[in-house]
């Protein structure tokens, strides 16, 4: 996507550049917290956080902004679902570790393989209790009220 002659980043290329001392937050936690521009933005509203490796600035949002995220159906696109499900859960510096090379196999597989780091000793997906979990939130997410 770009504006004017600027391209803009991709969100997982924002994320994966962001701040060292930003390294345990998640992509979905950067994203929703902080915002980032190439410009240094000069008003008292801001509050610059920082530097990211690409020279942007790093600012905090304002807790009201809404951030969107593609959120995948798990019917349609379960790889996407799997994808966000893992960037979700864990803080990374490169994409590619979410799935090794010489692991092969999906984000599915990688769900079963991978540690959740908010629940002690267990992983994203243990059973399928687990995945009829997650598939719920999803659908609580997208109910209308």
């Amino acid at each position: 996507m770009s504006r004017g002659n600027k391209l803009c980043l991709a969100p997982v290329d924002k994320y994966m550049a962001r701040p060292s001392d930003m390294e345990n937050l998640t992509m979905i936690e950067y994203l929703r917290k902080y915002d980032v521009s190439q410009i240094q933005i000069k008003r008292a509203a801001t509050s610059l956080a920082g530097r990211d490796s690409r020279g942007g600035y790093v600012y905090e949002r304002e807790p009201s902004t809404i951030v969107r995220f593609t959120d995948y159906n798990p019917k349609y696109s379960p790889e996407g679902f799997f994808y966000n499900l893992l960037v979700g859960k864990l803080p990374l510096r490169d994409e590619a570790m979410l799935m090794p090379h010489d692991q092969g196999g999906s984000y599915l597989s990688q769900c079963h393989l991978t540690l959740d780091p908010t629940r002690e000793g267990r992983h994203i997906l243990e059973d399928e209790e687990d995945l009829m979990n997650h598939v719920q939130e999803y659908s609580e997410r997208h109910m209308y009220r």
